[in-house]
């Protein structure tokens, strides 16, 4: 049998094939909201049109729209110009709009990558700015933790200030989307080397690391969060609209609904495809409780298909075999016991970037794969019991998979986290 394995997220969207043998038990797990439809030119409408933009906006004599970065499939330009007809109803004149990319400490966006998030026509005609962690930044103020909160000066200016991102799973504040857009999104370099020290759990939204993105959001005074909720095909399926803490907050329990899964049974071969960040593509197994998908001694494909090849990361990154690495590197990570191997598979191999992501080379339990053919030859066309995960990384099981200890950053043996 074949299987399209959900890939290209801004590059066209086409799936990559793969085939199954016969000999092969094949599971699916995916996420309720996979199959959600998209919502409407209207739908999409009616929910910034009950922001009133239009009227809060009035008097102000600029506006930035933040949106994230390439490494997040959110399609912004569906937003992002029913929002330029609202700001120039404000009054606010076209050429005193700009996008601000956040990008964190991943490298900077090109002209192709904003019209990749935006659209051609809104990239020709408005101005677009990367981000940069290591100038331009200002100080807004101290969090809770006495943390300095240094943001993008561009956006700290601005009259007018709103933020497009999308949620999912995330391994630091529980929930990716809201406030992260501001922290780490427009942060300086030392911000976002501290936020990353503090302790992480999937879906905890009581997490000191999410309190800090909202509390920077709220510092810098961003007047409207959008918050998409992105279906398989990476449409837009719901829109949440507010502020980074009322867009969780009031909705968490519908969030966690839309990525709820069944938990699968353990499985002598997992295939794990980040469709949704392809770039960082290992973002499934910063979680211990993931690895008791595999029967011990078996098989783990990660899969993860994007030209784009593995993010640039100025925090984490490896930047060579010298042992330096980036602000925050930490070493390979190494392949838990359990796993008999592990496969990267991608049509676009990124030996260099992509190995923070992809575990300790030097493992002879670890095989990169560009093609298809030979992991299922080095896997053998017998019977096994296969589980897919379609778009690893972003469904909550029910029930948890519970490993006796607070999910972390899975390190080796150890967890990592700093405080």
């Amino acid at each position: 049998m074949q299987f399209p394995l959900p890939a290209n997220s801004l590059y066209g969207n086409e799936p990559v094939i793969i085939d199954l043998p016969d000999g092969w038990n094949v599971r699916v797990c995916s996420y309720k909201g996979a199959v959600a439809p998209k919502m409407t030119q209207q739908q999409l409408c009616s929910v910034v049109y009950g922001t009133d933009i239009a009227g809060k906006a009035k008097g102000c004599r600029d506006a930035v729209i933040i949106i994230d970065d390439t490494t997040r499939p959110t399609p912004c330009g569906q937003l992002a110009g029913i929002i330029i007809e609202e700001l120039v109803k404000a009054g606010i004149p076209e050429n005193k709009i700009r996008f601000v990319g956040a990008t964190g400490m991943h490298r900077a966006m090109a002209r192709e990558d904003f019209v990749r998030k935006l659209g051609e026509e809104i990239v020709s005609n408005f101005a677009t700015y990367s981000h940069n962690p290591f100038f331009n930044n200002v100080m807004v103020g101290i969090c809770f933790n006495g943390m300095p909160i240094e943001l993008n000066a561009e956006c700290v200016n601005a009259d007018f200030k709103i933020g497009i991102g999308s949620l999912f799973g995330h391994p630091n504040t529980g929930v990716a989307g809201g406030g992260k857009l501001i922290v780490p999104g427009i942060a300086s370099s030392e911000t976002i080397r501290r936020y990353h020290l503090t302790p992480r759990e999937k879906w905890n939204q009581n997490l000191d690391a999410r309190r800090i993105t909202v509390e920077a959001s709220e510092l810098l005074n961003l007047n409207v969060k959008f918050d998409a909720l992105l279906n398989g095909a990476g449409e837009i399926a719901q829109l949440y609209a507010g502020s980074c803490r009322e867009n969780l907050e009031k909705n968490f329990e519908d969030i966690f609904d839309f990525f709820s899964a069944d938990c699968p049974e353990p499985a002598d071969v997992v295939i794990a495809n980040n469709y949704f960040k392809p770039s960082e593509a290992n973002v499934v197994l910063n979680y211990p409780e993931f690895f008791e998908l595999i029967k011990p001694g078996g098989d783990l494909i990660v899969a993860a298909n994007s030209p784009m090849g593995a993010a640039t990361h100025y925090l984490f990154g490896k930047w060579g075999d010298s042992g330096i690495g980036g602000l925050a590197y930490y070493g390979d990570s190494a392949v838990p016991e359990r796993v008999g191997r592990y496969f990267a598979f991608s049509e676009h191999l990124d030996r260099g970037t992509a190995q923070q992501y992809h575990y300790d080379a030097k493992d002879p339990r670890f095989r990169w794969s560009n093609r298809w053919s030979e992991i299922v030859a080095a896997i053998g066309e017998g019977p096994k019991d296969v589980l897919i995960l379609p778009y690893a990384g972003v469904p909550f099981f029910k029930p948890a998979i519970d490993v006796g200890s607070v999910p972390t950053l899975f390190i080796g043996g150890s967890a990592f986290v700093e405080v």
